[in-house]
């Protein structure tokens, strides 16, 4: 049923695109194509939930870290909190209730932080 419903698809949008080709040539072009999957530098990562927020580990042990989600107004307040590297070196990320940048913050480096302005239009 999905093969049938994206072959549909799929004809429709070439015969949208190139109207001229015969319906046969059409069905050739489909039954030939092979979608690959794309792999990226999350590749095989994982989400879990991590109180008070998510964890979304990377196989090369870099980790991300996101606030709970559930109760947001702007998508600001659902943004990275923290990364941590296979070696432990983080980089913590402080928000305002708001989800603007206040502060970042390396602790592994003699608390070096970098502070933020969030000008208001």
């Amino acid at each position: 049923m999905r093969t049938l419903y994206f072959r549909r698809l799929i004809t429709t949008v070439l015969v949208g695109v190139a109207p001229r080709r015969p319906h046969s040539e059409l069905a050739s072009m489909i039954s030939h194509s092979v979608v690959e999957p794309t792999i990226s530098d999350f590749y095989s990562s994982y989400l879990s939930w991590n109180w008070p927020g998510w964890k979304l580990a990377r196989q090369d042990g870099r980790t991300y870290f996101f606030p709970d989600g559930g109760a947001v107004q702007r998508p600001e307040q659902g943004a990275l909190i923290a990364v941590q590297d296979a070696s432990g070196n983080s980089l913590r990320l402080q928000r305002d209730s708001t989800g603007n940048l206040q502060r970042a913050i390396v602790p592994d480096f003699g608390g070096f932080s970098l502070s933020t302005t969030h000008i208001t239009e």
